[in-house]
């Protein structure tokens, strides 16, 4: 039986890198949200991906390409996740519409991506590197504006309003405060936080009714 031509045999190569570098990335993901920042390390990383240290080190040589490379990776997840308009909401009238994008908004500020993300964010605080200080700096001002163009596309004519992009990130800061809260409760504290989550929407519901018309 003859061996694959050299190009085929190439682009296996290339594909098992790319799968290989998104497997690195997957579980660093997991041991992030699982073990937090403090405990986060390369090593880590690769012993639970089941990849070599050699392996490990050709994709990610240090840490700092390590955290850079998942903050790009993690973007795009939540740019994925990102709720945009549903068919469902063409018939909804203007209030529940934005309910219900808020609620598309809130479901993304739980689970192990916004665990990963708010162990980042913490960290910038403090981490010693300044370049990967202003990445993740910079990481957070993207995931702000990856989520206000889906409430953009999900309110369509709404998000004209004077004032919205504002109210849109007074949201967002309201639920990232929410989310970091939430992840303290204990388990089957859920449905107590949920009617939090309840009133508070109803009252940011209120603060994007009463925007200015569009021009």
């Amino acid at each position: 039986m003859s061996s694959p031509p050299p190009a085929m045999r190439q682009r296996r190569v290339q594909q098992r890198a790319v799968e290989t570098r998104r497997l690195l990335l997957e579980t660093a993901l997991e041991v992030l949200a699982e073990s937090g920042y403090a405990d986060f390390s390369g090593m880590r990383v690769g012993v639970k991906a089941g990849v070599s240290r050699g392996k490990l080190v050709h994709y990610f040589p240090t840490k700092v390409s390590l955290v850079s490379a998942l903050l790009e990776h993690l973007a795009e997840l939540i740019e994925e996740n990102v709720p945009r308009r549903q068919e469902r909401w063409i018939a909804l009238t203007g209030r529940e519409r934005i309910r219900a994008a808020l609620d598309g908004l809130w479901r993304e500020h739980s689970g192990p991506l916004f665990t990963a993300r708010m162990e980042l964010l913490v960290r910038a605080r403090t981490d010693p590197d300044p370049d990967l200080r202003d990445a993740l700096v910079n990481f957070e001002r993207r995931v702000v504006e990856i989520y206000l163009g889906g409430a953009r596309t999900a309110l369509g004519r709404d998000a004209d309003r004077p004032g919205f992009a504002d109210s849109v990130i007074a949201a967002l800061s309201t639920m990232r405060g929410l989310g970091l809260v939430r992840a303290t409760y204990p388990p089957g504290a859920e449905a107590e936080f949920d009617a939090v989550w309840e009133k508070t929407r109803d009252r940011l519901v209120l603060m994007f009714v009463g925007l200015p018309e569009p021009p």
